[in-house]
């Protein structure tokens, strides 16, 4: 087989594991670039108290994290400057990045299999860790609670997708490109990390002493549209012995919304500010059941035979909450698009009950409107009309 039929076939997740042949590999990977690493495997169920060099060096990037005045970023940046240096060297050579770049190394690139390209989607979507999860394992002191907040910050850091992360479908490809530019003796580390992959290595975690890896996750799709999306209403639709990501029809939700609809509450879909995750979550709770246990008032109404069509069915609805300023306001709207069983799914928006004077919190054709936005030259969101006398939609999506 052709190095690029042969990474075609290894971007079938998760495929063959031959953990001794991925420890050779990456063996030969660091000799390759003159430098000596212990080569472990973070297995399902790892903990970071098991691993010594992983809990030292995500202490040390909590502790650039305060040093520079909150920044995950720059802690990243100063991790990987002082303990990924030999791999990111090498990747920055000029035959490194003509290798890249050749036809065929883009070829294999965007010829990923599904799963490979949706474990990497899966990446994306989880982003780099947050500010908040690093006050959280720095800020937790000792016992359980402590040993898990730095847990998750270790998983996050190590398979979130950011700049420096070595998520190995991609930089596979310099071994495909070099083969066919004749570079192979430029890039003497390309061939061994390639084989890495192929043996069913996926993510690389440098530090000081030992290179981490983990293997290819298992990914659940489901086909819509003639696209392929990440899906599992039963379990993680990301598998994977880093940490298990959980996806509703592309989006990535809490576990608890996929494991442990029972456990959501009212205030989970209320504090949650993403539209596309709480619509999940509502899905998840029933939105019969979300009308009924939040006690909502029904504000305004429109009939099903009213002449605007985008607002037939449509519902305001207001829920006053102790502790806020201002009550909570939604709008339950139809979908215009028509299902494969002839029924309308409906959306709840969350309304800014100010807009209008006050009328987008009375009236649902003033709530409809409300939703239309735009920026202005300093960035601020301002009503996209007037007044909400001129919204006259023929359908809502």
């Amino acid at each position: 087989m052709t190095p690029m039929e042969r990474y075609l076939q290894a971007c079938n997740y998760p495929g063959m594991l031959d953990v001794p042949a991925v420890q050779r590999h990456l063996a030969d990977y660091c000799g390759a670039l003159g430098v000596t690493r212990q080569i472990v495997r973070l297995a399902a169920g790892w903990r970071l108290a098991d691993h010594p060099s992983l809990a030292r060096s995500i202490r040390r990037v909590l502790d650039e994290f305060a040093y520079n005045d909150g920044s995950v970023r720059a802690a990243l940046e100063v991790w990987a400057a002082l303990e990924a240096r030999p791999a990111l060297g090498a990747l920055a050579t000029r035959e490194a990045h003509a290798a890249r770049t050749t036809q065929a190394a883009l070829a294999a690139r965007d010829s990923r299999t599904a799963s490979a390209r949706a474990a990497l989607v899966a990446l994306v979507a989880r982003g780099a860790p947050t500010e908040a999860a690093a006050r959280d394992a720095r800020g937790a002191l000792h016992g359980p609670q402590a040993e898990a907040a730095r847990d998750r910050f270790a998983r996050w850091c190590i398979q979130a997708k950011w700049p420096w992360q070595f998520e190995m479908s991609w930089l596979a490809t310099i071994h495909v490109g070099a083969a066919r530019s004749f570079l192979s003796g430029e890039l003497p580390w390309s061939a061994p990390f390639f084989e890495a992959f192929i043996a069913g290595a996926w993510l690389l975690h440098w530090t000081d002493d030992t290179l981490y890896w983990a293997a290819k996750p298992r990914v659940h799709l489901v086909s819509a549209g003639g696209r392929q999306r990440l899906h599992n209403p039963s379990g993680a639709a990301l598998e994977s012995d880093v940490e298990d990501l959980y996806f509703l029809d592309g989006v990535l939700v809490p576990e608890l919304v996929v494991m442990r609809p029972g456990c959501l509450t009212i205030e989970h879909i209320h504090a949650e500010t993403n539209a596309e995750v709480r619509r999940r979550m509502l899905e998840r709770y029933g939105l019969s059941r979300y009308i009924t246990d939040c006690d909502a008032e029904v504000v305004d109404s429109v009939p099903m035979d009213h002449p605007l069509v985008g607002l037939r069915g449509a519902r305001l609805l207001r829920k006053e909450l102790r502790g806020e300023p201002e009550p909570i306001v939604y709008l339950d709207m139809l979908d215009s698009t028509m299902q494969p069983d002839g029924s309308r799914k409906h959306h709840l928006e969350r309304i800014d009950p100010k807009a209008y004077a006050g009328d987008a919190g009375r009236l649902c054709h003033a709530a409809m409107a409300s939703r239309w936005r735009y920026r202005d030259d300093a960035g601020q969101l301002q009503l996209t009309f007037a007044s909400w006398q001129e919204y006259r939609p023929t359908a809502e999506s």
